[in-house]
Order: C-alpha cells, then structure tokens, then sequence
C-alpha cells in the first residue's frame, strides 16, 4: 500500500515537474495551456505555507492559468454576473476553486460559495465551511486554513486589476511620468507568492502598485525628487516609521488617487492642500517596511487598488 502511493506520488510530482517546465514555454509562444488539476495537485504537497519550495511555483501556475482564454472567459461568464451589485470580491470566489482543482465550475457551483461569503463574517470562516463540502472537503485534507486565505488574498491584487475603469471619471491625460528620468520597474502590480517574514509572520504578498529605481543601486536612487503625476487634494499624509510604507502621502482627483510610498521625509503637505501636476512632493527613501531605495507608484479607482500602467507608460 505505501509502495504504491509512493509511486503515485513520484507519478504526480514527476508530471507537474514536466507542467512547469513547459508552462513558460507555451507562454512565451503565445499559447498558456496550464491544467487546473495540475495547481491542485502542487498545492497538496505544500501543507503549511513557507514550508515548501512549491510556494513560488502555485502562484506561478494561478497566474499562468488565469491568463487563459478559458479563465478570462468563465470569470466573464459565470462568476462576474453572479456578483454584480454584491460586495463579494472575485477571488474570494475564483482562487479557492482552483485551490481545489475544480474544473468544472458552474453558477450553481458559485452561488453555493456566494450563499457561504453572505453568511460568514471572514474569510476564515468563509473557508472553514467551504471545508465542510464537496468537493472542497476532500481537496483540501492537507492543506490548513491559514495556507489557503493567504493564498487568496496574495490574488487580491491580480485579479482587482479586472475591475472596470469609468473613462469618463479618469483624467488620463493628466498625467506625468513622477520623476524626471525614467526609473526601471523592479516590481509589476499584482499577485507575490506568500513569504515569512524574519519575526516568523506569514503573509500574503498581494503588491499594489509598481516599483521604480535606478540602475546603480542606492547611491543613483535615493534621494531622487518625486513629482506630482496628477493634480489634485492631498487626502493622506502618514508621517510615521511604525508604518508599511512610513513616509507617504496619497492625492486625490474625483475618483483617483495616486500613492506615493517609503519616500526619504515626511510628505511635505497637510491633508487639504491643492496639488498641481509636476509639483515637488518629496525624495526617493526606504522607509517602513522597504529593503532599498524605490518608489512605490500606486494607483487606486473607487477604493480599489488598479494597475498603475492604466494611465502611464513605464
């Protein structure tokens, strides 16, 4: 018997082996043909986040599958009608369902989950009674709670960046690359895989917004100055190291803001003031919770972080 299921295991890993190394090949030709039974089958070998290799590897397969004709279609199709008017965000729906390996997803399927969100208060206990049913139950055997909300909510990002934009509402034109050289993207918007932090903490690694800095390290973008990319009312003004981004301020047009993050001082504007397009709003730092010098960009529609390469060329 443990011959056996050994071997099956060997079997398994060996054919998801063979599924991430061609996974990016068929990316790269145009062509993504990642199966969801193959992100299952990874994520029930991890247990417990942080204690597999695999971690990187099932967010890679998520983003790769969600990329899909097929993906893009039944998000479309059968789980955005379903929630229009609800206050149910997409992933809580679409990530536990690949989690699981369900290939076969249908409204009833999604009004089952939307039944469950409504009558919860949080995302665990949301999961939790997902765990007392098919086929959740039975996917999920291995895997703890904690592992799988962590992994949904690193897809906050990912799949928020599928929220409609009114055009009407956005100043596209107005806006200004925020500094004067154009700086390399060293982090895209959207989904991390979950990593541990030194204290021990687990976290998801959803990232919300874009990355810039320079080539040459520390001594090129520290201390580089930081221009308004839109006009607008400063509505946040964080003044404190205690926090994730520590010195930031956030402007405000209509229903845009934009957020600038882990700046060197504290945002020179009190909540008020009137901003103009390519007004100085501070310098390039590392504060908060930061491990170099690097603005972090980030835009936000209604409330909802969106990807900033919606309104500029980086």
């Amino acid at each position: 018997m443990q011959r056996a299921k050994l071997f099956t295991t060997i079997i398994v890993s060996g054919c998801l082996f063979i599924c991430m190394l061609i996974t990016p090949l068929l990316v790269a030709a145009g062509t993504v043909a990642v199966p969801v039974v193959a992100i299952h089958e990874l994520f029930s070998f991890i247990g417990n986040i942080g204690s597999n290799e695999d971690d990187n590897d099932v967010t890679d397969l998520i983003e790769s599958y969600l990329k899909t004709d097929d993906a893009k279609k039944l998000i479309q199709e059968v789980y955005k009608p379903l929630i229009k008017g609800k206050d149910i965000p997409l992933h809580h729906l679409v990530i536990p369902n690949l989690l699981a390996g369900i290939e076969d997803v249908g409204s009833e399927l999604v009004k089952q989950q939307i039944s469950i969100i409504e009558a919860t208060e949080s995302l665990e206990e949301y999961i939790d009674k997902l765990r007392e049913k098919e086929p959740w139950k039975s996917a999920w055997e291995e895997v703890s709670t904690t592992t799988i909300v962590i992994y949904i909510e690193s897809f906050q990002a990912y799949l928020g960046e599928e929220e409609s934009l009114d055009p009407g509402d956005i100043p596209m034109e107005k806006f200004l690359y925020p500094l004067k050289q154009r700086a390399i993207v060293t982090s895209e918007f959207g989904s991390r895989s979950p990593i541990t932090l030194p204290n021990g903490e687990v976290t998801s690694t959803a990232h919300t917004g874009i990355d810039l800095a320079y080539p040459g390290g520390e001594a090129a973008t520290c201390g580089v100055p930081i221009y308004a990319a839109m006009p607008g009312e400063v509505v946040a003004n964080e003044r404190t190291m205690s926090q994730a981004g520590a010195n930031w301020g956030a402007i405000r047009y209509k229903n845009l803001e934009v957020w600038y993050l882990h700046m060197r001082d504290p945002f020179p504007y009190d909540v008020g003031t009137q901003i103009k397009k390519g007004q100085f709003v501070g310098y390039i730092g590392s504060s908060g919770l930061s491990t170099a010098c690097h603005l972090h960009f980030e835009t936000h529609v209604n409330d909802k972080a969106v990807n900033p390469r919606n309104f500029l060329d980086f």
